[in-house]
C-alpha cells in the first residue's frame, strides 16, 4: 500500500470519527428546550389588608405601571370576585433584533393576600436596531435560501425571497407571528421581567 493511499484511509477514518464528536458538541451548544409551557405564580402577603383594600391597591398599581405602555393593560377587573386579568408586554433588544415579549396575567385577591399568575408567554419579532442590521439579516437569509436546491418549480427572484422574508420578520406596525417561549434563555428573560413587576407590586401594596 503506497503512502498516498494510506493517508487517504487515515483521513477518511478520522472524518468518520469526528462526525459524532461534532454532533455531540453541537447538541451541547443548542439552547436548552422547555419541557412544558412557561408559567409563573407568586403569593403576595398583606395580612393587614382586606380583600377590598388589597384589590384597590393592586388595581391602582397596575394602572400606573402600564401607563404609557401601548400593549400592557387590564382587560377585566371583577371587584366582587377579587379577580384582575390583563396582558403584560415589554420590548427588548436581542442582538440586532427587537422582540415583543407577551404574556397574560391573573391576579386573585383575598383577605390578607393575593396571587398573581403569568402564562401564555409568546415572543414576536418586531424589527431590527437599524436598517443596516435588517439588510445584513436578509442577506444571511438569502445565502441560506440559495444553498437549498430547487426541486420543483421556478427559482424565486431575490425580490420574491425578500417579500416572503418580510412577512415573517415583522415590524412594530406589523409584528411577526407570536411564537411560544421555547428555551430556558427565553424563560429566564420572562421570569426576570415578571419578577421586577411583582417586586414593585409587593412594595406598592405593602407600603402605600
Amino acid at each position: 500500500m503506497n503512502r498516498n493511499c494510506l493517508r487517504t484511509k487515515i483521513i477518511g477514518i478520522g472524518a468518520v470519527l469526528a462526525i459524532p464528536i461534532f454532533l455531540i458538541s453541537c447538541a451541547s451548544m443548542m439552547p436548552q428546550r422547555l419541557a412544558e409551557p412557561l408559567t409563573h405564580s407568586e403569593l403576595i402577603e398583606a395580612p393587614s389588608l382586606s380583600q377590598a383594600e388589597l384589590f384597590t391597591k393592586t388595581e391602582r398599581f397596575l394602572i400606573e405601571a402600564f401607563r404609557g405602555l401601548v400593549h400592557s393593560n387590564i382587560q377585566a377587573a371583577d371587584r366582587s370576585a377579587g379577580v384582575i386579568r390583563g396582558r403584560f408586554v415589554y420590548i427588548r433588544q436581542d442582538g440586532q433584533e427587537l422582540h415583543r415579549y407577551n404574556s397574560t396575567f391573573l391576579v386573585e385577591v383575598r383577605d390578607g393576600y393575593s396571587q398573581i399568575t403569568f402564562s401564555e408567554a409568546t415572543i414576536q419579532q418586531i424589527g431590527f436596531v437599524s436598517p443596516q442590521a435588517k439588510e445584513m439579516a436578509f442577506q444571511g437569509h438569502l445565502i441560506g435560501f440559495r444553498a437549498v436546491p430547487v426541486f420543483m418549480g421556478q427559482p424565486l427572484s431575490d425580490a420574491e425571497v425578500r417579500a416572503r422574508w418580510e412577512r415573517d420578520v415583522g415590524s412594530s406596525a406589523n409584528p411577526g407571528p407570536e411564537r411560544p417561549a421555547r428555551t430556558e434563555l427565553q424563560a429566564e428573560r420572562f421570569r426576570n421581567q415578571w419578577g421586577e413587576l411583582i417586586a414593585e407590586l409587593k412594595s406598592s401594596v405593602i407600603t402605600n
